[in-house]
């Protein structure tokens, strides 16, 4: 119908309808490139805020395991730091006993958390995380899961600090595994181990493991605080 009128409009050389028509052509272009543009950006808000829902859900799961570590973490510096005062004071009582087989039973532990990133990984790979126009929610989100790979990755890497203390500690006590539980365990007597300097330095490099550990999950878990607290508040404004 446009063109008709139009090519009428131009054999009679009706200029003034020729100008109207193609007004009308380039409105209804740009009408269109505009509606467009609202359902790109729509889709786009969307698809996030999906994403989003699912990186909260991984971020909860994971502070549960950051927890978990930070109370055993807490745990293990409290037991083998009374272990090591055990030693230097050769305390032979029942108590500083069982500290000192949980010190050596336990030191060479340190696992890593459930680190959940396929959702940050799909993120990034699809562009999701780039077409973000909230930046400190992007950088934040960045900084968090960078956090928590570089804790996992530290926490697979602390034998590189045992092969020292394993020499000491292997060489003053006996492991063995029990035949019935099928756990490791250890002997050794405090009389002939108290006064090893090594072994209490060994005991003071075990300890020294946990405090870096703790730390290291303490940021991770402030961050991961910090940006579960900001898409909850999301949530909560895009639920009402």
């Amino acid at each position: 119908m446009i063109l008709h009128r139009f090519s009428q409009a131009l054999l009679q050389q009706n200029w003034h309808t020729v100008t109207l028509e193609i007004v009308i052509v380039v409105i209804a272009i740009f009408l269109g490139l505009q509606v467009d543009g609202w359902n790109e950006v729509r889709k786009f808000r969307q698809d996030e805020l999906i994403y989003l829902d699912k990186v909260l859900i991984d971020l909860l799961a994971m502070r549960t395991d950051l927890v978990d570590k930070i109370e055993r973490n807490e745990t293990n510096t409290e037991r083998m730091t009374a272990a090591l005062y055990a030693l230097e004071d050769c305390d032979s009582s029942a108590e500083a006993e069982t500290n000192i087989k949980y010190t050596l039973e336990h030191y060479q532990v340190s696992n890593p958390i459930n680190y959940l990133d396929a959702t940050y990984t799909e993120m990034v790979q699809s562009g999701a995380l780039a077409r973000m126009r909230d930046l400190v929610k992007k950088q934040k989100i960045t900084y968090t899961f960078s956090a928590l790979r570089q804790l996992n990755a530290r926490l697979r890497d602390f034998r590189i600090s045992m092969p020292n203390v394993d020499t000491i500690v292997w060489k003053n006590v006996f492991y063995s595994v029990d035949r019935d539980t099928g756990r490791v365990s250890v002997t050794f007597g405090i009389a002939e181990i108290c006064d090893n300097i090594e072994l209490r330095n060994a005991f003071v490099e075990m300890i020294d493991i946990q405090h870096d550990g703790r730390n290291l999950a303490n940021r991770a878990l402030t961050s991961v605080d910090d940006l579960t607290s900001l898409l909850q508040a999301d949530t909560a404004k895009a639920a009402n």
